[in-house]
């Protein structure tokens, strides 16, 4: 509907103007603009013969939509006032996604260069927005009394019933007096916003007649996002009263000034983290303590968290003193923490702790970018296997080939790669080539070992056919993001930036990498050496910097070999040699790598040590492969005393350890990890220990 409006706006205009009239006038929509279609949609996760996998959209007439577009941007600067000013949903606070998401990388880069032990906990809520807006919001026909039914089957008391219902009746917008409504327009805007959610239908598909409400709202209307932050709004600041009043607010401390920088929480319409900051030995605790009171905040609105797998869910990292104590206990307790400062009355609720979690499409983790990269670079390969065919279809045109990369597959190997931090070698390597064999797929340039392409290095491919480096790309959209964080200037951010607690490999450290490589273009070349303060006041002061910013990234300048995604180059006299064939290289790993590909020979190391825990010094690992490494590397007399002892596996036995451990460790691959990740900290058996044997001074495993 919306490109026959574009086609024939004059036309089209002359039909709806009147229509539009009698709208305002009578502030009464008409019924075919209050309702629609609702359609189930797959979230791309659980099992498609569940209910609880799919979310309901609601298809409403574009026309009307397009009317509720100009109501929504009358009422948009009063719920901007009154709305949480870490929330970014809905375009408040000039948010999206990747200022949301940068809020948090921004947290951990500072959690890791401070050496101080913090965490992130993400909420989920059942039903966010049909829960909040139907409890809170409107009347319904079940009325307020189930509602208090459902706290008191929670486990609250009368007592508190009572002030719940008091508070949420009487003080649901604490700071309404202090907005001036006179620039959000007259009562004719509130009026028409009330009318439209007046009477309201709802169809489905297979299914005869429609729904009758006589109020009410569903997701995909342009106004119920804004209804729903307002509603948020004043759950988040209970939250917020609630946890300053127990104590439970935290900072973070600039190491030279020792000034204090607040932590909020931060959310985007109903996904919610809340980053936290506290010593090992109290961490936990403390996370217990505030999850319970964001629990308790929520069901007094009548919304229940979900804690469920996959749902609410803690990510933190043990540093500093009593680190190691505190991961273990955390270990102990199966990796959940059970959540305090709930009622007596109430059931016992626990929330996961996990490696690393998806926040709005991006995994966050506090070990690196190793997790979003694995997830990225796999995503790319499988959607390039399907598009595959086409891509190497010779009658059609290169460019509609680069239009369908564009669309289909960069779209969501980059999605939000302007907030990645610093990429290890081996990653990016990952990354690059995945682009690369998409570019080569669509131009059929390989690299075959027993044929003469005319084009076989990367940069060539790239300059001669005028396309974006892998490492432009990520450099792009973190400039670019940094540009419109310093327009829109949502808070926390641009103070948190200008923060002295971001070191090598954080998203700062990056960002001024690229601001100093900017700075070689001509339209920059002022710029040159430039601090973060001085590079935000020169692009506050110049709008035109992001069309210079897109140009310079297309240059063939840009587009060269500027990240170290290649090996380095050694020199030609090799030092170590295969003995079964010619082959020379430089290092041991290098010659094990050899004979394990064209030999098939492994390391005899793993005949001498079976399950997990090491006979010598009884350290449990809790895998082989970190248990190998421990004798293999031979920093403790563990390797001398196992070689002592001879073998404990045959060949073939080792091989079925082997077989039974590759599907875990391909699992470890996709995650992003290696074979050695540790995933649980080591302990140490009960003994007696074994007596140590005497024999030479260096031993060697047996051939």
């Amino acid at each position: 509907m919306s490109d026959i409006f574009k086609l024939f706006p004059f036309h089209l205009a002359k039909i709806f103007f009147p229509l539009m009239i009698k709208t305002f006038v009578r502030v009464s929509p008409p019924l075919q603009w209050k309702g629609g279609m609702i359609c189930d949609l797959f979230k791309n996760k659980g099992s498609p013969a569940l209910i609880l996998s799919y979310r309901d959209v609601l298809l409403m007439d574009d026309d009307g939509k397009g009317v509720q577009r100009l109501l929504r941007k009358r009422l948009f600067p009063l719920a901007n006032l009154l709305c949480v000013d870490s929330q970014f949903g809905g375009g408040l606070n000039g948010g999206e996604t990747a200022i949301a998401h940068l809020y948090l990388r921004l947290f951990v880069d500072s959690i890791n260069f401070s050496r101080k032990s913090g965490a992130i906990v993400f909420y989920d809520v059942c039903s966010a927005f049909a829960t909040l807006l139907r409890r809170i919001i409107f009347d319904i026909d079940q009325g307020d009394e189930n509602w208090l039914r459902k706290l008191s089957l929670a486990g609250f008391t009368e007592d508190d019933i009572d002030h719940i219902y008091n508070f949420v009746k009487c003080s649901f917008f604490d700071n309404y007096e202090n907005v001036d409504l006179s620039s959000t327009g007259n009562n004719l805007v509130f009026n028409l916003a009330q009318e439209w959610y007046t009477n309201t239908w709802t169809s489905q598909e297979f299914l005869p007649n429609v729904t009758y409400t006589t109020a009410g709202s569903a997701a995909g209307t342009p106004l119920a996002d804004l209804m729903y932050s307002l509603a948020m709004s004043r759950v988040l600041k209970t939250m917020r009263q609630a946890l300053r009043n127990e104590g439970l607010e935290t900072c973070l401390r600039e190491p030279d000034t020792g000034v204090e920088f607040p932590l909020a929480d931060v959310s985007f319409v109903d996904d919610m983290a809340l980053p936290i900051v506290c010593n090992a030995a109290m961490l936990v605790d403390h996370i217990a303590n505030v999850c319970g009171i964001v629990y308790l905040t929520f069901l007094m609105f009548g919304m229940e968290l979900n804690f469920l797998p996959g749902k609410s869910a803690v990510v933190l990292c043990f540093q500093g003193q009593g680190k190691k104590q505190a991961a273990l206990d955390l270990f102990k307790a199966d990796n959940v923490i059970r959540i305090k400062k709930l009622p007596n009355n109430f059931r016992s609720v626990t929330i996961s702790v996990v490696d690393t979690y998806k926040h709005l499409g991006t995994h966050i983790s506090f070990k690196g970018m190793n997790f979003e990269l694995a997830f990225r670079c796999g995503l790319m390969r499988a959607e390039t296997c399907k598009l595959r065919s086409i891509l190497r279809n010779s009658e059609l045109k290169f460019y509609k080939k680069i239009h369908l990369i564009q669309a289909y597959l960069l779209s969501k190997g980059t999605f939000q790669c302007s907030t990645w931090a610093a990429l290890s070698k081996p990653f990016y390597r990952r990354f690059h080539g995945c682009i690369m064999g998409m570019y080569r797929d669509a131009l059929g340039e390989y690299h075959t070992p027993c044929s003469i392409n005319d084009m076989f290095s990367d940069d060539d491919i790239i300059y001669n056919n005028s396309l974006i480096y892998p490492y432009t790309m990520i450099r792009m959209s973190r400039l670019l993001l940094f540009v419109r964080v310093i327009r829109k200037n949502p808070p926390f951010i641009m103070n948190f930036l200008k923060q002295p607690m971001f070191g090598a490999g954080s998203w700062v450290s990056c960002l001024q990498q690229d601001l100093t490589w900017l700075a070689v273009s001509d339209k920059f070349s002022a710029c040159n050496g430039f601090s973060i303060t001085q590079w935000t006041d020169f692009f506050a002061s110049r709008l035109e910097s992001v069309g210079a910013i897109r140009k310079f990234c297309m240059s063939p300048w840009a587009n060269v070999s500027t990240h170290n995604n290649y090996n380095n180059v050694v020199g030609l006299n090799h030092t170590i040699g295969c003995t079964r064939c010619k082959y020379m290289c430089d290092s041991d790993q290098q010659l094990a790598l050899h004979l394990f590909k064209h030999h098939g020979i492994k390391d005899n190391i793993r005949l001498y040590v079976s399950g997990t825990r090491c006979p010598i010094c009884l350290m449990e690992f809790w895998q082989r492969e970190v248990l190998l490494n421990h004798v293999r590397r031979g920093r403790t007399p563990c390797k001398r005393q196992v070689l002592l002892r001879g073998p404990v596996l045959t060949s073939a036995q080792a091989d079925e350890v082997d077989d039974e451990l590759r599907t875990f460790y391909q699992n470890q691959h996709r995650r992003g990890l290696r074979r050695h990740a540790v995933s649980a900290p080591c302990i140490r058996a009960l003994g007696p220990k074994v007596t140590f044997l005497a024999g030479p001074a260096r031993v060697h495993a047996q051939p």
